[in-house]
């Protein structure tokens, strides 16, 4: 809300819900039926909503399903054992094995260190 991105909805006692930006929320009262919280300026009332105004990096759709896009999801990490890995020390390892009915997804796949993957005694890559 301070740096504009979203403004709150103040809701008097009668429903009635009015938008309004930090500047004049820092300013209005804090009733007996709202929360607060202490800053250094004072008690500042707590928003039952918030309203985001500006989007910034939305995806306008999803990525594909790649080697490449799995790292990325995953940070370079192993999920098995948080290590980060080089770009040749990983693979795509599938939660539940291929052998056993999964299916190469978004949610059925992490990215691997490939001697943890091999030790799991199913490569998949």
């Amino acid at each position: 809300m301070a740096t504009g991105v979203a403004t709150t909805l103040d809701i008097d006692r009668y429903d009635a819900m009015t938008p309004t930006v930090w500047e004049e929320w820092l300013k209005l009262p804090i009733r007996d039926t709202d929360r607060a919280i202490g800053t250094v300026i004072g008690q500042v009332r707590v928003p039952t909503i918030i309203v985001l105004a500006r989007y910034s990096r939305m995806p306008l759709k999803r990525p594909k399903f790649s080697s490449r896009a799995i790292r990325q999801r995953d940070s370079g990490r192993c999920q098995y054992t948080c290590r980060p890995l080089g770009v040749n020390e990983g693979n795509i390892d599938h939660v539940m094995p291929r052998s056993r009915g999964s299916l190469t997804s978004w949610d059925s796949s992490v990215l691997a260190a490939k001697d943890v993957n091999i030790s799991e005694g199913r490569p998949d890559t």
